[in-house]
Order: structure tokens, then C-alpha cells, then sequence
């Protein structure tokens, strides 16, 4: 029975994930837009479902649309996203990003996937005020670009609580970052580790959350600061299909 409900439940939310969100057995959604999560579920599975997630870390906020979809063993996620404006920076307008997981494992209980993800953002510095008080314009404004590609694993757990499925997911991985304006560039790689939580409220309505700590972006980007990022999802699976 275990076994059955599990196989039949499909959309789960992700944290933003997003980086990030969920998956069938349980969908995570968060993809890799900056300032979610990069969480990834244990548990990719074949379908089709579509998720809202919003993030927020560093003292910023960033909101965005998921779909994934998988056949057999992989999961394809793509995410597009609304951030909010960092200090000093106009507001980028919109980031995008992407991310392939493979299952490795699967049991009832247990599941572990590999995954590789890819985000990016471009955002404006903001003008300068002239000596009157007003913005000048006049001069042209430099365009940063910051990118990110995470690589990781997945391990996790799912099982019920009460007769709706759950799953909790621990994802581990290395991140390399680049963030390039004018003629200057600069990168920076490290170990980042994200946890995601879900829960199936219908057979087609997931919920989740994530939240991811490590190593920040490059020296003198806006992304350097190394503070938590949370995030929270919503998905819904438009096409299920029974994973085996």
C-alpha cells in the first residue's frame, strides 16, 4: 500500500526552490535563479508540473515560475524569475535558469540523484546623483552579469504522514560563480549544502520548503555576502505518470 500511494502522487513543491523546487514520488521546482535555493529532491520522477517559488536572503527577495518535466530516470527543470533590486543596483529585470537531475537510487523509503544546474541574472548599477540632487543619466550605467552552476548530490527519506506522502532531502554540492561588469571579472567556487522539505496536500498539489547555507559569490559582487537563503513552493502536476 505504501508502495502504491507513492506511485501515484505526483506534484511536490520546491524551495525555491526554484534552484530549486521539488518532484512524483516528490517534484522539486527551485531550478537555479539567484537568491532561491538550489535544493533538489531525492525523488525526480516522470511527469509534468508546473510551480510557483519565492526566496528570500541577503536582504532580498526574489519570486519565480517553474516547470519540470521527466522521462524514466531524468528530470529537466527551468525557471524564470522576478528579483528584487540589490544595493547599489537597479532592478535586474528578469533571471533565468535551468537544472538536469538523474536518479542513482530509489526505494520506497530512500532515493538518491545526481544533479547540474545552471542560473543568471544581469542587473544595471544605479545612476548617480549630480550635485543638484537629481539623477544623472547622462552618463552610461555598466551591466553586471553574475552566473552560477551548482553540482551535487541528493539524498533523502519519504514516507507518510498520515495518508499524505512526505519526503525530506539533503543536498550537498559545488558551486562555481562568476560575476562579470565593465572589463572586470571575477569567480569563485565552494561547497554550498541545501535541505528541502515537502508534502503532498493532493494527489496533484505539492508544498515545500528549503533553505541553503555556504560559500558566497565572488569578492565584490553583489553575491558575496554568505548569509542563509529560504525559500518556499508550490506545485501542481499537470501530466502524472506512475514512477517505477
Amino acid at each position: 500500500m505504501l508502495h502504491d500511494r507513492f506511485g501515484r502522487v505526483r506534484a511536490r513543491a520546491t524551495g525555491a526552490a526554484l534552484f530549486y523546487v521539488p518532484v512524483l514520488g516528490t517534484r522539486a521546482l527551485s531550478a537555479q535563479l539567484p537568491g532561491l535555493p538550489a535544493a533538489q529532491s531525492a525523488f525526480p520522477a516522470p511527469g509534468l508540473a508546473v510551480g510557483f517559488n519565492a526566496g528570500h536572503g541577503d536582504g532580498r527577495t526574489v519570486a519565480g515560475l517553474v516547470g519540470a518535466t521527466g522521462v524514466r530516470r531524468l528530470q529537466l527543470t527551468a525557471a524564470i524569475g522576478l528579483p528584487g533590486a540589490l544595493s547599489g543596483y537597479d532592478r535586474s529585470g528578469v533571471s533565468g535558469g535551468a537544472r538536469v537531475s538523474a536518479r542513482l537510487y530509489r526505494t520506497t523509503r530512500l532515493g538518491v540523484s545526481a544533479f547540474a544546474g545552471y542560473g543568471g541574472e544581469r542587473m544595471r548599477l544605479q545612476p548617480l546623483a549630480a550635485t543638484t540632487g537629481s539623477a544623472d543619466t547622462s552618463t552610461a550605467r555598466p551591466t553586471g552579469r553574475f552566473t552560477r552552476i551548482p553540482v551535487g548530490v541528493s539524498a533523502g527519506v519519504r514516507g507518510l504522514f498520515g495518508d499524505r506522502p512526505y519526503a525530506v532531502s539533503i543536498a550537498p554540492m559545488y558551486a562555481y560563480s562568476r560575476w562579470k561588469i565593465a572589463d572586470t571579472s571575477r569567480t569563485r567556487s565552494g561547497a554550498r549544502v541545501a535541505a528541502l522539505a515537502e508534502l503532498a496536500l493532493t494527489p496533484r498539489i505539492g508544498a515545500g520548503v528549503a533553505a541553503e547555507v555556504g560559500g558566497g559569490g565572488p569578492p565584490g559582487s553583489p553575491y558575496a555576502p554568505r548569509g542563509a537563503v529560504l525559500g518556499v513552493g508550490l506545485s501542481y502536476a499537470i501530466h502524472r505518470v506512475v514512477a517505477r
